[in-house]
This record gives C-alpha cells, structure tokens and sequence, in this order.
C-alpha cells in the first residue's frame, strides 16, 4: 500500500459506493471490513425505507419536503397511492413478513407480539437483546418532547462525540462543557 492510499473503513453500501468514486478519481483504494463485504447493515436493510429509521431529520421543513414527495409520481420517494387489503394481507402474511424479518438478521424488531417467540431469536445469540427492545425503548431527547432539537442533537453526534472524546483521553470535565455548550446551542437556553 503506497503512502497516499485510501482507506474506506466498512464494505457496505456506502463504503462500497465511496471506494468506487475513490478509484475512480485515480486513488489506490483499499476497504477493510471486519467480516465479509456487504453482509452488515447493507446486507438486511435491502433499501428499506421505514419512519423508524429515517432521523436525524437535520434540517427544518425536511419532513414536511419529504411527505409532500410521496404522492408525486417524479420523486425519488414516490409512493402509489394505495389502500389494498390484498396487499397488506400479503405484506402481514407469517410466510412473507417471517421471511423478511430472518433475512433482516433481527435488524428490525418486530413490532407484533405474535413474533416474541419466532425462531429468528434463537439464531444468533446476539439478537437476544434485541427481542424486547421495543418495550423500552424511548424517542430521541425522551423523556422530552420530540422535535427538531433532539433531531439536531443527534444528527450532530453530540452525546456520541461527548462520549468519543473521553475515550481518547480528553479531560472529562472538557467534553462535558462542550457537549452541554452545543445542546444550549441548540435549544437555545441560557
């Protein structure tokens, strides 16, 4: 490896996409993964597009931009307007949705008590934690009220960054100052 190589830490989609415009700008190029290329997040999120996962909304009006989308037949988002039984009888049918959650390695936690015990659980020991998730967990800035604050805060990496910095060794009384000096910021409080 030269000196003035590239190196994409993480072989999934974005990874992937980021050395392929590397290499093709000329640079010598090299991912490393900790396991097989695409068999991460890429490999169970298959482009799903879920309001779950859909934050950090940084910006103002993003939402609003992103609903008025869907009905447009020219968007990137488009949705047909549909309210078929046919369909979400297929789309809830144990045979699709099982199937869809095991090939999504537990990403998505269901979210129907009827899957508590499904063997999907039982595959992977690190899935376990997972299982009840959803019987605690809370929306960003709980116990306050959401909004576009507590979107802010994250889409900055605020508390994760807090927490980054003192695992470098940054004084712990620094980080805390900093990270509350940004959330001020942000909600604007004195």
């Amino acid at each position: 490896m030269s000196a003035d190589a590239t190196v994409v830490v993480g072989g999934g989609i974005v990874g992937l996409a980021c050395a392929y415009e590397f290499a093709s700008a000329g640079q010598e190029v090299h991912v490393v993964d900790r396991s097989t290329i695409g068999t991460g997040s890429s490999a169970g999120n298959a482009g799903w597009v879920t309001q779950s996962h859909c934050f950090p909304v940084p910006s103002p009006g993003s939402v609003r931009a992103a609903l008025r989308s869907v009905g447009r037949s020219d968007s990137p988002l488009y949705v047909r307007p549909s309210l078929s039984p046919r369909f979400l009888r297929w789309l809830y049918d144990d045979k699709q949705l099982s199937r869809w959650l095991v090939s999504a390695n537990a990403y998505y936690a269901p979210f129907l008590q009827k899957y508590d015990n499904h063997p999907m659980w039982n595959a992977e020991p690190r899935y376990i934690p997972y299982k009840e998730c959803l019987k605690t967990s809370r929306l960003h800035g709980w116990p306050g009220p959401p909004g576009h604050q507590a979107s802010e805060s994250v889409a900055k990496y605020v508390v994760v960054d807090m927490f980054a910095k003192a695992c470098r060794g940054d004084a712990t009384k620094d980080v805390i100052a900093t990270a509350a000096t940004q959330l001020k910021q942000i909600y604007k409080a004195k």
